[in-house]
């Protein structure tokens, strides 16, 4: 029966860093090429200092390879070490703590000292067997980190060949770290999607995908973006905790958003105790304006495609009433409808009428009226959350106010459209181009 080797309740990550030389100043200043190293011929378990090591490729015609030891007690697994890659200048490897009331695992937690985990010799079996592999091994580190969200380093530790191999407290940068190669893939809290492949760097060009699910509220979403590049940035610190400053350049941007120019278009990070916007070069861009001005000098002059959005909707609807009032000459196939107006007191849920309009509509348009008729509620009722968001954002007057004021100034413009009567082309373009396009 196997054991569930990876379930465990602390996770250490180990960094390992290689050069062919001795000094710093000697460091190869190139990416190491896995390749060059020989393809792994053991593929099953080797013993190593006491230790059962499992070792094999990881594919026929594979650099990449794994190696893995198992500490137990007895029958009783107590810890795993395992590592999964190729041969680099950092290499990265595991230590799970398996059971969670094994002695060891209860004095860690109670000092936070490493050395309580009693896991100094087989980290160094460990490390000769990398070393066998990739004989260039130089620099070790240890990350403790408890498994949460988001992880929580409560221990670290740096390894270095050239000061043979003892235990400094802290995550230590060295010269290595740049010639390292990682990747950093994950989803946060928010459902954004973050991924980065590459090395250290102040300079990111981050991959970011929002889920963009539901009412999108952008001073929200832009929340989110932020979030998840300090999330990101606690990761990448692991990797190159010499770097202190950061540019993010995002490959999509909030709702609304725009970058300052075009070779702005990034979030300033700095570090000290911990991450923080220094400068964000994504700016909040007002909307295209919700009216009907674009619609009515589109569809006025000559037949024209249009976009079906929201606006449209809301277009089409108050057209249609206005065509009642004012043209109904113009319906083809007229059909007499009452539409009930009603308001919902917010508090108890209640519904009170407020009037009837009667309303006359071509027949053939009036199952696309109904809809549209239905969704427009829900409309105003979007824009109004966005609107007041962006005003509470901004300290601008009344978000609601700007919603209404608007549309009852759209609504004012179709009444002066139709002043030019009936007959003209503009009214009749309009109008045809609902048959057009529905019937």
């Amino acid at each position: 029966m196997k054991h569930p080797y990876f379930v465990c309740l602390v996770v250490l990550t180990i960094f390992v860093s290689m050069t062919g030389h001795a000094a710093t100043a000697n460091k190869p200043s190139f990416m190491i090429n896995p390749d060059e190293y020989p393809r792994l011929k053991t593929n099953g378990s080797i013993r190593v200092d006491g230790f059962n090591v499992g070792m094999g490729p990881e594919g026929r015609n594979s650099s990449r390879f794994y190696a893995s030891i198992v500490i137990a007690e007895g029958y009783k697994k107590k810890f795993s070490l395992s590592f999964r890659g190729h041969c680099d200048y950092v290499m990265e490897m595991n230590i799970s703590i398996i059971d969670p009331k094994s002695s060891e695992l209860k004095a860690y937690q109670s000092s936070q000292k490493f050395s309580d985990l009693k896991l100094e010799k087989p980290i160094d079996t460990m490390r000769k067997v990398l070393i066998e592999q990739c004989p260039d091994l130089s620099v070790l580190k240890v990350v403790t980190a408890k498994i949460s969200w988001p992880a929580e380093v409560v221990n670290t530790l740096t390894l270095e060949k050239d000061k043979n191999w003892v235990y400094q407290q802290g995550l230590l940068a060295t010269d290595y770290d740049l010639l390292k190669e990682f990747t950093i893939k994950f989803r946060d809290l928010s459902g954004m999607d973050v991924a980065y492949s590459g090395s250290c760097s102040e300079d990111i060009k981050l991959t970011m995908n929002h889920p963009k699910k539901g009412i999108r509220d952008p001073y929200r979403e832009a929340a989110d973006y932020t979030g998840g590049m300090l999330a990101f940035l606690n990761n990448f610190s692991t990797h190159c905790p010499g770097i202190s400053q950061v540019n993010i350049y995002p490959s999509s941007l909030p709702m609304d958003y725009a970058c300052e120019s075009t070779d702005q278009c990034f979030v300033k990070f700095r570090k000290q105790n911990e991450w923080t916007v220094e400068k964000n070069n994504l700016v909040y861009r007002e909307p295209e304006s919700y009216t009907f001005d674009t619609i009515l000098t589109n569809l006025a002059s000559a037949p024209a495609k249009q976009k079906l959005d929201d606006t449209y909707k809301l277009f089409f609807v108050e057209y249609l009433e206005h065509v009642s009032r004012h043209c109904p000459q113009m319906i083809a196939q007229p059909e007499n409808r009452v539409m009930i107006y009603e308001e919902v007191d917010k508090e108890f849920g209640t519904r009170t009428e407020t009037g009837r309009v009667n309303m006359t509509i071509d027949s053939r348009l009036i199952n696309k009226y109904l809809s549209y008729y239905d969704q427009r509620k829900n409309i105003l009722f979007k824009r109004n959350i966005l609107s007041i968001a962006r005003a509470r954002d901004s300290g601008r007057e009344s978000g609601e106010m700007r919603v209404f004021e608007s549309y009852y100034n759209d609504v004012q413009k179709l009444t002066h459209h139709f002043e030019a009567g009936c007959n003209s082309e503009s009214v009749k373009n309009v109008y045809a181009s609902f048959s057009r396009k529905h019937i």
